[in-house]
């Protein structure tokens, strides 16, 4: 894969969900992902799971937790929350977005 292709792959608005990973100029660790509005196929829930993957890698690390001897289960244990979490948002949107076109239509 040529480098200029990869740079437009990995645009955020070529993607359906990304990690980003950075530190700022006051040495700020940031770690978060951006997840693009579409239709929720069980595809688009193994991408999530995919990108909670690397924002675990970079986050865990970060506080001395390392993956294997033990932490391993500690790794697994967040991803899963983070997905849980991430469901959990992405109903509530769905729930907010349902509620305003309901009230443009009464």
């Amino acid at each position: 894969v040529s480098q200029s292709r990869y740079k437009q792959e990995n645009l955020p608005e070529n993607c359906e969900a990304m990690v980003i990973h950075f530190t700022d100029k006051d040495k700020l660790v940031w770690n978060y992902m951006l997840i693009q509005e579409n239709n929720w196929t069980a595809t688009d829930y193994g991408v999530l799971c995919h990108e909670s993957h690397h924002l675990v890698h970079f986050a865990l690390p970060e506080k001395g937790i390392t993956y294997g001897d033990g932490g391993e289960e500690v790794f697994a244990y967040i991803q899963g929350w983070f997905m849980e979490m991430i469901v959990r948002a992405l109903i509530e949107l769905k729930k907010v977005k349902n509620l305003k076109r309901y009230a443009k239509t009464v």
